[in-house]
């Protein structure tokens, strides 16, 4: 049992039993949101959506490269799990510093108090522990962070955040060491600053490090001469790992096939997409009470409950043993904290990470303090990741979801060939088919159009370009909305009123000059958001889509044989429920539009189905 506390062996069980276990969890296809459209992006070393994430597709890229015998999207999913456990294995090397630290200043706090009066009751029983319990209790931390509900959430499909944990983790390490060490060394400010460089390549929100660290290094060095020169210096390294975002630029000008932005074509584009622009709506915008009862409902499973007790203790005890870490640490916890409660997207919860690993590492101090009173509290703090795990598994275990590609091929195989789809289904449908149709070679025949990104410049050009036989057909309409489109997007004045009218002819005119040629299908979104679109057609159900007719017809409901899925599904967040939710809606609606067309007992097949579908939303 001791091997488990000698450092070499520990810093291996960091990394390998987190991964061991993401590989038992791991998701087998594509899934929700970006999922698809992350992992084109990286097979073909393209541009990603805004920000644009060049460090993470170039490591992407070449990960899919190993000569592994696994899909494209599995590769990825797998390289998630490897960024994770890897995170965890830098978590562990993080905690066990900050553990030696703090006990190497008590030692010498105690030291001083010695020359001052005698050693008092309360200082006898906190005695120093030695290396192996210190490496137990890092140990553990990183444990409990790689089973924290959110941090194993990253590690089991492609997402930018496991490699986002990564540069967090290696940044703060290199951060602190260089900050806390008795002599100063140039050197480990340059290779910090240059982590740092490069992690702002993979997530902008890297930024949430800089009030503790600025308040840290000031504390620290002081506002010395000194202390600018060396920002300066530093400044030279991070600003070299943050020129990989030229990559975007460089590669957008190839024009790869994944080319999100067009980014080439100026700096206004290049800075709007690295920006993430579109996204600033959602930020301070006053909603932010759900992004809160989020943290609060995550914190016991990102602790496992008792974790929570441990961080409170923790920093109630490093405020009386090093201030200047205490308030780090409050600006660290705090600070990102407040900044994910007021970005109000659907996924907050990743930006939280930042909170959660602050809140570990609290905890264990907390540890620390506890075992330095009593020598078992270390040995029985392995119960804190075995909870998590317990509480955890379920809710991460992706290892055989198929959701969203059973959806997409439900809504796929339902189609006749050479289809048009006009689809706003991101989440669902249209990222997770991108990958698919052109790194697996599913339905080459359809051509899908995402109504949403048709409001960006460079993707009515992409249309223009991977779709000449239709767009050229609707040139005039598409070329028109494109020149008030340029003017919204440079900021520009522009008709409000014209712009919308422009964007409606576009739509309809791809609808009326291919509806002669090939089958055209709308989701059942883009009726409900645009009334004005295919108002001359009748809308026939088939399988997930609507077909585009003039006249009220009865057509196959489609291949419904991938729905197993959703039958055994048990939701576990928003997405899952919504993607059951749209599945048992488009059922009953086409079970409806059958009973009215003659067809009753069909009608009846789909209704059941559909109910059963709706049932695993209240599933236990």
């Amino acid at each position: 049992m001791k091997i488990l506390f000698k450092k070499p062996f520990a810093r291996i069980l960091a990394f390998l039993i987190p991964f061991a276990v993401y590989l038992l969890t791991l998701a087998p296809s594509v899934t929700f949101t970006d999922s698809g459209e992350l992992a084109a992006a990286c097979a073909s070393l393209g541009v990603a959506h805004p920000t644009g994430y060049p460090l993470f597709v170039i490591l992407g890229f070449l990960w899919t490269i190993l000569p592994l015998p696994f899909s494209i999207i599995f590769k990825l999913n797998l390289f998630a799990a490897f960024c994770t456990a890897l995170a965890s294995a830098l978590f562990f090397e993080l905690a066990l510093f900050l553990l030696k630290t703090l006990q190497e200043r008590q030692a010498q706090t105690s030291k001083e108090t010695k020359k001052k009066k005698s050693k008092s009751k309360s200082e006898a029983i906190h005695l120093p522990l030695e290396q192996e319990s210190l490496v137990l209790i890092a140990l553990v931390a990183s444990w409990l962070f790689a089973f924290s509900r959110t941090v194993w959430a990253q590690a089991t499909a492609i997402e930018v955040y496991s490699l986002h944990l990564v540069m967090l983790t290696l940044s703060m390490l290199l951060f602190l060491r260089f900050t806390l060490a008795t002599e100063v060394r140039t050197k480990d400010a340059l290779i910090w600053a240059l982590v740092l460089g490069l992690g702002f390549c993979n997530h902008l929100t890297m930024i949430l490090l800089a009030p503790a660290m600025l308040y840290f290094y000031f504390h620290r060095f002081g506002f010395t001469k000194e202390s600018f020169v060396r920002i300066a210096l530093m400044a030279l390294p991070f600003l070299l790992g943050l020129s990989l975002y030229l990559y975007l630029p460089i590669r957008s000008a190839m024009m790869p096939e994944f080319n999100w932005g067009e980014v080439h074509r100026g700096f206004d584009k290049f800075f709007y997409h690295v920006s993430g622009k579109q996204y600033q709506v959602n930020l301070f915008n006053g909603n932010w009470q759900p992004q809160a009862k989020m943290l609060f409902s995550l914190l016991p499973f990102e602790l496992a409950f008792v974790g929570i007790a441990l961080a409170i203790y923790g920093a109630v005890r490093l405020f009386r043993v090093e201030k200047s870490l205490f308030w780090f640490f409050m600006l660290l916890v705090f600070g990102s904290a407040f900044y994910a409660v007021n970005y109000n997207v659907h996924d907050a919860d990743s930006y939280f990470l930042l909170t959660f690993l602050g809140l570990i590492l609290l905890a264990a101090m907390g540890i620390l303090f506890l075992a330095q009173q009593r020598k078992e509290v270390a040995l029985l703090s392995l119960l804190l990741p075995l909870i998590a795990v317990a509480i955890n598994f379920n809710h991460n275990n992706k290892r055989n979801e198929t959701l969203v590609l059973d959806y997409t091929k439900t809504m796929l195989e339902s189609l006749e060939p050479n289809a048009l789809v006009l689809s706003a289904q991101w989440d669902y449908f249209c990222s997770a088919f991108w990958y698919l149709q052109r790194f697996e070679g599913y339905r080459p025949d359809v051509v899908m159009i995402e109504k949403e990104l048709l409001r960006r410049t460079w993707y009515v050009r992409k249309v223009q370009t991977a779709f000449p036989e239709l767009s050229e057909k609707s040139k005039n309409e598409m070329d028109a909305f494109l020149e008030d489109l340029e003017m919204f997007e440079s900021g520009k004045p522009y008709n409000q009123i014209r712009i919308q009218m422009r964007w409606i002819a576009m739509l309809n005119s791809l609808i009326e000059k291919n509806i002669d040629t090939r089958p055209v299908y709308l989701t059942a979104d883009v009726v409900q958001t645009e009334p004005e679109v295919a108002t001359a057609y009748k809308k026939v159900p088939q399988g997930f889509a609507l077909r585009l007719s003039r006249q009220d017809t009865l057509l196959s409901v489609g291949n419904l044989e991938h729905l197993n899925s959703f039958l055994s599904a048990t939701p576990r967040n928003h997405l899952e429920e919504g993607i059951l939710q749209t599945a048992s809606v488009q059922l009953s609606n086409t079970a409806r539009y059958l009973n009215a067309h003659g067809n009753p007992s069909e009608a009846q097949r789909l209704a059941t189905l559909a109910q059963k579908i709706r049932s695993r939303l209240t599933a236990p």
